[in-house]
């Protein structure tokens, strides 16, 4: 980490799409923000042979394709200031047949080596339901969880509503008083994995239905400061919109 920085500092993870980040709030621990996490559905293989012409510092930029997986990537981040880092990501198809809607890939933020943001309970991960207001993943999940103890999905919305959970993520730390979240513009789902030793939170793209040649672009945030989950909707419905109408 670069000791002189107040606040984040990026530097990109070899040959992977993996920016490893550092807080002064946290000097020993670190995060990973991999974008994306797969390359693209039905693989399990990451984006690898990536290229980092921005490698290290407060912007770091990466791109990466694969001709067997008929689709490439560009993705950006840059820290915005000491609680906010802005990314972007950028999808191309380069196959013959239309990307399906369905079709997304994991934004994923890693908090596996921060002791304070670990939830293997899902009492301190949240997402958003109108009328309801935060609630946390084991409620939602009514304590019983998959052996795998991932969760993914959406809260259900009122009749004729966007549902409101597809976007935004927050989580809290151990003593209360940090929160992280992540946000995409235009995602498909978010979802959460709450194993022993790894903690992260997901935003899933969505990008289809898109054309042979065509691209698209969604943009995000990650949040990370002194405060509630209710600040974090306040940021986010600053930047994206309000969640409920």
């Amino acid at each position: 980490m670069n000791m002189e920085v107040d606040g984040f500092w990026m530097a990109g993870r070899d040959d992977y799409s993996d920016i490893v980040i550092t807080h002064s709030d946290w000097p020993e621990n670190r995060w990973r923000l991999m974008i994306p996490e797969y390359g693209w559905v039905g693989e399990s293989k990451r984006s690898r042979n990536v290229e980092w012409p921005m490698p290290e510092g407060l912007e770091v930029s990466w791109r990466w394709s694969d001709d067997d997986a008929n689709n490439s990537f560009d993705g950006s981040a840059r820290v915005l200031d000491d609680e906010e880092i802005g990314y972007q990501l950028t999808f191309r198809n380069t196959g013959d047949l239309v990307w399906r809607a369905g079709e997304s890939s994991l934004i994923c933020l890693i908090s596996g080596e921060v002791p304070a943001f670990h939830d293997y309970q899902g009492h301190r991960t949240f997402v958003f339901a109108c009328g309801r207001g935060f609630v946390d993943i084991d409620e939602i999940q009514e304590g019983r969880w998959a052996d795998h103890r991932m969760w993914g999905g959406r809260i259900p919305s009122r009749a004729g509503d966007r549902p409101p959970v597809e976007r935004l993520m927050v989580k809290t730390s151990e003593d209360g008083r940090y929160v992280l979240g992540i946000a995409t513009d235009e995602a498909v789902g978010v979802s959460c994995n709450h194993q022993e030793s790894m903690s992260c939170i997901h935003s899933n793209p969505l990008w289809g239905p898109l054309s042979p040649g065509k691209a698209k672009t969604v943009r995000g945030k990650i949040y990370l400061f002194k405060g509630t989950p209710d600040d974090v909707l306040g940021r986010y419905e600053s930047d994206f919109g309000l969640l409920c109408d």
